[in-house]
């Protein structure tokens, strides 16, 4: 087997198991891809190949813990995805390829869809931002900060904007990060992990725009084949989609792009982290069943 990115982990179903594909996870937001060892160990156990990687200025993928949300360019994060499908192909010639990418992942996933769309066969989103019309502005007050403090710089008034909407979303529960899930167990965790939860630099945060840029309207759509299975999946209650118009105007996007099977689902009474919250397996299997259903054949 070829060399895997030290930056990724493999999993590959036992012998007696036949592969019927293989997924890559691109992990959310100032987290890692530990936390999606249970999702990777799932697919596995159900014929499936998965690549899972910390994204840049990420879990391992940073030369010291001052580098944790510090981290730049769309491009550099679309080639990422596209190096571990590279490998995927080579390995496992012949199998369908689909992309799982939550919260941030899901940006990281669109920009890299929209540039090698053709390449895979299955495109599955959950818990995706929704556009926000004052990213440009936000865009500019990020980069005027990073000029005026450095790009290291650590802004607790840029984390308050682009964050504090989601911490309002639950006033009564006491918690920052309420809005994840509705498993109190699963948002001890994140709180007790050094590798969740920072604050991004101002560069970091300056991607992260770059790539709702990017995602809703910057870069164009070069993908040919308009019948690719795509599904976006959120928690009714998460806060990260905004509400059910701004969710719906995500789903337009891709039908925008002139994807033709584009589908969607709301988890009801799930937040933020479906994969980690109290319907983890029946999310999960539902999953699997739409991949079954529309994407291997």
């Amino acid at each position: 087997m070829g060399t895997l990115p030290k930056r990724a982990k493999l999993y590959v179903p036992d012998d007696s198991i036949a592969i019927k594909g293989c997924i890559q996870i691109v992990h959310g937001m100032a987290e890692h891809q530990m936390r999606y060892v249970h999702v990777a160990e799932f697919f596995k156990e159900n014929g499936f190949v998965v690549v899972t990687s910390d994204l840049r200025g990420h879990g391992d993928n940073v030369e010291s813990e001052d580098d944790l949300g510090h981290f730049g360019g769309v491009e550099e994060l679309v080639e990422d995805v596209h190096e571990l499908f590279e490998f995927l192909k080579k390995e496992f010639p012949g199998k369908p390829c689909i992309l799982l990418g939550h919260s941030m992942g899901t940006l990281v996933s669109t920009s890299y869809f929209k540039v090698y769309g053709d390449e895979i066969d299955g495109l599955l989103l959950s818990g995706m931002p929704g556009y926000n019309s004052a990213t440009g502005a936000g865009k500019a007050l990020v980069r005027a900060m990073g000029i005026a403090r450095g790009w290291h710089h650590r802004s607790k008034t840029i984390a308050g904007i682009l964050n504090g909407p989601f911490a309002k979303a639950f006033p009564n529960e006491d918690d920052p990060f309420a809005w994840l899930s509705v498993d109190k167990e699963n948002i001890a965790r994140y709180h007790a992990d050094p590798k969740c939860g920072y604050m991004f630099t101002v560069r970091g945060y300056d991607t992260l725009l770059s790539l709702m840029q990017a995602t809703y309207g910057k870069m164009p759509w070069e993908g040919k084949k308009k019948d690719i299975p795509i599904r976006l999946i959120s928690g009714a209650q998460d806060p990260c989609r905004v509400d059910d118009k701004t969710f719906m105007q995500s789903v337009q996007n891709f039908k925008d792009g002139g994807y033709t099977n584009v589908t969607y689902k709301l988890i009801p009474d799930q937040r933020h982290e479906i994969f980690n919250d109290t319907k983890r397996w029946e999310t999960l299997k539902e999953l699997l069943d739409f991949i079954n259903e529309n994407i291997i054949k």
